[in-house]
């Protein structure tokens, strides 16, 4: 009788933490909708030039990612993972010559920031928000709307 009491409740944590996670899941996916602009950036240890800066956007729909810089637009399908430390992105080039690449990345989102960290394809996933000389990795600043 005991075990089957601890197996229920076990089985109820078990269960509730899925749940949690899933809701955790929709919730930053659908919190993430919507046009960003990028107010800062670094790849291989170095900061974004300014006329990288200026004028970028990044638009997330429910299953795509548009990234304009200048007359570069790259398109991407993501799915994130927030039942991660530190919360997960999964970016797939759907045009361009990395066409089909994934690229692994981290992301945090705090109201009307959100920050995303990534490798290249075939590369590591990154474990912070943060990049150095030779990694490769870029990572983004974004506000929802305006700077």
């Amino acid at each position: 009788m005991k075990l089957r009491a601890f197996l229920t409740v076990a089985a109820g944590l078990v269960l509730g933490a899925a749940l949690a996670t899933g809701q955790a899941l929709q919730d930053d996916a659908a919190k993430m909708r919507g046009t960003w602009t990028v107010t800062s950036g670094e790849e291989d240890g170095k900061d974004f030039p300014a006329q990288r800066i200026k004028g970028s956007t990044v638009t997330i729909t429910e299953d795509t990612i548009t990234v304009k810089e200048g007359e570069q637009t790259r398109v991407m399908k993501y799915k994130v993972d927030a039942g991660k430390t530190p919360r997960a992105i999964d970016l797939t080039f759907t045009t361009g010559e990395d066409k089909g690449k994934t690229s692994h990345g981290i992301y945090m989102l705090e109201g009307d920031t959100l920050k995303i960290n990534v490798a290249p394809a075939g590369k590591e996933r990154p474990a912070q928000f943060s990049t150095k000389a030779g990694s490769q990795q870029m990572s983004y600043v974004l506000k929802r709307g305006g700077r």
